[in-house]
Order: structure tokens, then sequence, then C-alpha cells
């Protein structure tokens, strides 16, 4: 290990395990300060340390952040990245669940990001006691890949076990292999939700059987959505994505009628909800009890937009076409909502 001078910062400049040369700062303009912060950190021996595979990654941590890094910090200050960049309530409510999850599981609380392996990752993910479905693992997977290329961006590892990662199917059973099926609506069965339903409820089953728009995102509508005459235009809350759709003279009339209750937004006690962590459900709750008064059971909202899918795909448009209505980035997500009619 040694220092070096660069544009009048004194940088720690040390190999790691894996041979390559790493240079971090120690924020100091003089040599006796740096090497002050070299002691203190406990970088002084760092090089000899990592050929013996005991490489302080704890003091790499502190001297990249400021702090003394543990994982359970860096997921609060992951949190923060993720609002800052705009993602959902759910998805951080979600990932954040996850993610907190498996460093409790792990047991990995006080540890540096550094030291985390692929086996921390993978018992838990590839749990052999556990029931969960595989769809659910790679999600869990996904939100903990999520984490780390934040981690990895701020240069708190070299780097990041998650990527040698996978969900081990050789140990799921099949009924954990398999998906849940998503069923369509019948045209009677549509027929009959609409005519139960009024204002929010009546719209936004329309607008999702018609355009295949998802619950959020009908919730998120602005009045400038219909800017453009007999078209809504939305950018997807998931994906972030613009769609512009024509919608039929009905639902544009539909459109119309809804009274004005906020200057900018449609919905606005919808979107109060559904932008809050702890009461979303209540939206998806309140339309599995519409349908059971109905007598559909097995159906949720979002088997709207399946119809959507399933009966395009049926009046001969392509996937392709569907897939850009949908905001999906690939045709392959789209064919998991075209079913059999």
């Amino acid at each position: 290990m040694k220092l070096v001078n660069k544009k009048g910062i004194f940088h720690a400049q040390f190999k790691t395990t894996q041979g390559t040369t790493k240079t971090i700062t120690t924020r100091c303009t003089n040599r006796a300060d740096a090497e002050r912060v070299v002691k203190e950190s406990g970088l002084k021996d760092l090089e000899l340390a990592a050929r013996a595979g005991r490489l302080t990654q704890e003091a790499i941590g502190y001297l990249i952040s400021g702090r003394k890094l543990t994982l359970q910090k860096a997921l609060e200050d992951y949190q923060e990245w993720m609002e800052t960049r705009g993602k959902s309530p759910r998805t951080i409510m979600n990932n954040v669940h996850y993610i907190r999850s498996w460093i409790t599981a792990a047991q990995v609380e006080a540890l540096p990001p550094a030291a985390i392996t692929e086996k921390h990752i993978s018992d838990w993910i590839n749990n052999r006691e556990s029931q969960t479905k595989a769809n659910s693992r790679t999600i869990m997977l996904a939100a903990i890949r999520s984490f780390f290329f934040f981690i990895a961006g701020k240069g708190w590892t070299p780097n990041d076990p998650s990527k040698l990662v996978s969900v081990n199917y050789k140990i799921l059973s099949h009924v954990q292999k398999e998906t849940t099926v998503k069923r369509v609506f019948t045209a009677a069965e549509y027929d009959g939700l609409v005519k139960a339903t009024d204002g929010f409820w009546r719209f936004a089953i329309q607008a999702s059987r018609e355009l295949g728009l998802r619950l959020g995102d009908i919730c998120q509508l602005e009045w400038d959505c219909f800017r453009q005459p007999g078209y809504i235009t939305v950018w997807t809350d998931k994906r972030d994505k613009r769609v512009s759709l024509k919608m039929s003279d009905g639902l544009a009339q539909a459109a119309t009628l809804q009274p004005v209750a906020h200057a900018r937004y449609v919905f606005p006690e919808e979107r109060d909800i559904i932008n809050d962590p702890t009461r979303r459900a209540y939206l998806s709750v309140s339309f599995t009890r519409i349908c059971a008064r109905l007598g559909l059971k097995g159906k949720s909202f979002h088997c709207l937009r399946h119809t959507f899918a399933t009966e395009s795909n049926a009046e001969g448009r392509s996937l392709t076409q569907i897939a850009s209505d949908m905001g999906h980035s690939s045709t392959r997500t789209t064919e998991g909502y075209v079913h059999k009619i």
C-alpha cells in the first residue's frame, strides 16, 4: 500500500484479493494527515491483509462514506436514493421489505457491504425449507440486486455478489415452479362489472379493459392526460414509459363526466391511497369485494389488463403493438398476458 498525490489530494493505493489495484481518496491535502487517516482506518497493512484474504472492507467503507458503514445503514441510504429516483412507493416498500428480511435472516446487519459473499444471498434465496414460489424468489433476488447495484455505484464494494446468484429450480417442487395463471373476464362478466359500479370504479374498469392501463396509472391520471381529443396519454408509474392510447367514444364520454375535485388530478382521493404503502391494498380489496358481490371468483383488477391483451391478440393485433400500448419493454412480457379464449 502506498500514498499517491493526485491533484493535491492524497490517495491510498493497494491491491485487492483479485490482484487489481484500487485507489481510495483520503480527502487530505498533506501527507501527514493522509498517513494519520490511513493508520486510524486500519489501512496500513491493507495489501498484506488482502493477500491473506482478510481485506479490511470496513475501513474501505469508512474512507469512502466518511462513517462506519454497515448493511443496515446502507439500506437507509438505498431507500432515500430510490425516493430521489422517483420510484413508486410500492416499489420502494417491497424492495426495502425484501432486503430487510434478507439482512435479518442472514444476520448480516452489522457487516460492511464488501464483506457479503454470494453465499450470504444464495442461502436465503434458495432456502430449501421455504415454500416460496420461484417467481417470488426471482422478485426477492431482483430487490437484492438493485440494492447491490446502488452499493457498487457508491464504491462501497469492489464486487457485486448478487450477480453470482440465481434461483435454483432443482430444489423446488412442481407447485413452486408453476406460476399463478391470471384469468380473463368474459364479456358478460365485464358488462356486469360496469353496470354494478359508478364513478372511479366504473371508469377504471373501462379504462383497464379497453386500454390495458394498470390500476396505479389510472389513479395517477391528470386532466392534462386528456389534452389530445379522443386520446389518453400516460407516463406509466411502473416503468416511466409514455403511452398514448385512442379511447372509444364511450370511454371518452366517461372521462368528461368525472367531477373536477382537484385542479390537477382526476382522482385525488384514489391517488392519495395508491401512493400510501400502508393503504394501497384497500383498492385491491375493494375491487375483490365488487367481484364477490357479482359471484366472480379468482379475479383481480390486473385480470382486466390480461383481458385487454388477450382480446387485442384475438382481434389480430401484433404482440409488438400490444406491448407498446401496455408499456412493455419486451414482447416476451406481453406473451404472458395473452391467453387462449
